[in-house]
This record gives structure tokens, C-alpha cells and sequence, in this order.
């Protein structure tokens, strides 16, 4: 019996590893950008840090209630004096991540920038998001872990150290 609990605290635990992004591979840009964000909120972090919000602003209150229900947000926001302080070489193990089978693309824009933006899915029900914004002189990785829906980013941009996400209805 023991055996069989632990076989599944394993899995449980490699599934939560599955949906969370390693992102230390991009850790190495934090003392080349002029300007930066890097955030590792897990579950017990993420709880407390969304007791600071307030009920009575319908933004945070609506960031505090899709809050309760993540596992983990994790950030890294780079803005660089000049353009090709990374390549698409150091962006390779984070797309690599995604490639999995539970992460699906549903959003590609090719501007100045490009944007990327991923779900992933347990049992076909949404378990977490990952955003990649990777621009000349700029780098944002966004992962949250848990139940969220797309839907939900409007709402949940601009908090938790979560750059703003512009052309959103909220």
C-alpha cells in the first residue's frame, strides 16, 4: 500500500513538474538587463501574496479569485540596453518544454515582436498557460500553473508581477 501511494505522489508531482516551465536557463540575462522582473510564486506564496489584493477593486478581486486556484506563477521580464543580447539558441529549452503533448499554440503573433501564447491541458481541462514575448531588446516568459483559461489572462494582467497585457477586454 505504501508502494502505491508513493508510485502516486510521484506521478502527481511530475504531472504539477510538467505544467511548470524550468525557466533557469533564461536566469542568466538578470545582470545584462537594464530592467527586470524575475518571480517565482509557488502555491503558498501565490496565497499569500493574493491576500494583499483588494475585494473591493473589481480587478484585483477578479486576480485574487483566479489567483486561489494556481499552483504556481512564475516570471522572468528582460528589457536590454540593446538588441541581440540573446538568441534564439537560449530560447530553445523553453520552446523544447513546450513541445510536449499537453501544451498546444493557440497564439502566434509575428510583429516587432513575437508572441507566443500556450495552454496546457490534463484530461481536457485547462491546467496552465505560458506566454512568450521575445522581442529585439526585450524577453518575457510567463508561465501559471493551475487551472486557468485565456479568458482569464485580462483579468489577472498587471498583478503578481505579470507584465500588462494590452488589447485585452477585461
Amino acid at each position: 500500500m505504501r508502494k502505491l501511494i508513493f508510485i502516486s505522489m510521484l506521478f502527481i508531482a511530475t504531472r504539477l513538474d510538467a505544467q511548470q516551465l524550468n525557466l533557469q536557463s533564461l536566469d542568466k540575462f538578470a545582470d545584462q538587463a537594464k530592467e527586470k522582473v524575475v518571480m517565482d510564486l509557488d502555491q503558498a506564496t501565490l496565497q499569500f501574496a493574493s491576500s494583499f489584493l483588494s475585494s473591493d477593486k473589481k480587478d484585483e478581486a477578479a486576480a485574487r479569485k483566479i489567483s486561489s486556484g494556481l499552483k504556481g506563477i512564475f516570471v522572468r521580464v528582460f528589457q536590454f540596453e540593446r538588441a541581440g543580447v540573446y538568441t534564439e539558441a537560449d530560447l530553445k529549452p523553453i520552446r523544447d518544454q513546450l513541445k510536449s503533448p499537453q501544451w498546444k499554440r493557440i497564439v502566434t503573433v509575428q510583429e516587432k515582436e513575437e508572441v507566443g501564447i500556450w495552454t496546457y491541458s490534463e484530461r481536457d481541462q485547462p491546467a496552465g498557460i505560458a506566454i512568450v514575448v521575445a522581442g529585439s531588446n526585450e524577453l518575457t516568459v510567463v508561465n501559471l500553473v493551475g487551472p486557468i483559461r485565456p479568458d482569464d489572462l485580462s483579468n489577472i494582467s498587471g498583478q503578481f508581477g505579470i507584465p500588462e497585457i494590452k488589447n485585452l477586454k477585461k
